[in-house]
């Protein structure tokens, strides 16, 4: 899987990649809910606007209490995934594709750019809304609570998908007479052996350094049928919760 799958993605890593994912801080949620679950629903029209260029005066109250959230395009390249903060969504190859697909999922979605940070906050409504593509956060004609419900729920579709098991697994690869086990963990890369790994050897391994990297978690992501759907068998006992063992491919 890995071994046979990764020198095509040796390409990007040559190229110098920094993938980063989108972070959001400031967010509110309605009685502390969590993001939905499953398949976006498409977005209903937008609230009808006035014609371009006619200005929507924002209540001077909700004006006083609104801000813009903070976006930070966060680098996670080689980073720890258990110490990202739960507002952080996407994996993405560079800056430049997240920003892109934020940009997608505002207009899509009827999200405010003043918001979001792109435009300043002001006694109006802001461009997109004027042009029916904002549902008019910035013109107090929605909470915060519904539009960063939506902005949530938009991001958390972008994955990382949620690791299918409650810890490391080992995964075994057979090529012929070969075969070598991968301790995963979190879409990480933990260690690599080329015999059946001792007991010792798990436990060792499992103290190493988590490092994200994006072309691992992609050609995870493509087995994430394996992980969930083949038959899993116990590892010798550890100290701890025991390590499943994904069957060998054939």
């Amino acid at each position: 899987m890995i071994q046979r799958l990764k020198p095509r993605y040796n390409k990007r890593l040559r190229a110098n990649q920094a993938a980063v994912a989108i972070e959001v801080t400031g967010v509110a949620l309605a009685h502390g809910a969590t993001p939905p679950q499953g398949p976006l629903p498409s977005a209903p029209p937008a609230p009808p606007t006035a014609p371009i260029g006619e200005l929507h005066p924002l209540p001077a109250a909700a004006h006083s209490v609104r801000a813009p959230l903070t976006l930070t395009y966060r680098p996670i390249q080689g980073s720890d995934p258990r110490t990202w903060s739960p507002t952080t969504f996407g994996a993405f190859t560079d800056r430049k594709q997240a920003e892109r697909t934020l940009q997608t999922l505002a207009r899509h979605h009827g999200l405010c750019p003043v918001r979001l940070g792109w435009e300043p906050l002001a006694r109006r409504s802001c461009t997109a809304h004027q042009l029916g593509h904002c549902r008019g956060w910035c013109a107090g004609k929605e909470s915060t609570d519904e539009h960063d419900s939506r902005l949530v729920a938009a991001l958390a579709a972008l994955g990382p998908a949620p690791w299918p098991h409650p810890g490391p697994v080992i995964l075994t690869e057979t090529h012929g007479e070969r075969s070598v086990w991968l301790l995963i963990d979190s879409w990480c890369l933990i260690a690599r052996f080329d015999t059946p790994p001792s007991p010792e050897a798990l436990t060792a391994a499992k103290a190493a350094p988590y490092r994200f990297d994006l072309d691992t978690y992609r050609i995870l992501r493509g087995y994430n049928g394996l992980l969930n759907q083949k038959p899993i068998s116990t590892a010798p006992a550890l100290a701890g919760p025991p390590i499943p063992t994904v069957e060998p491919q054939k």
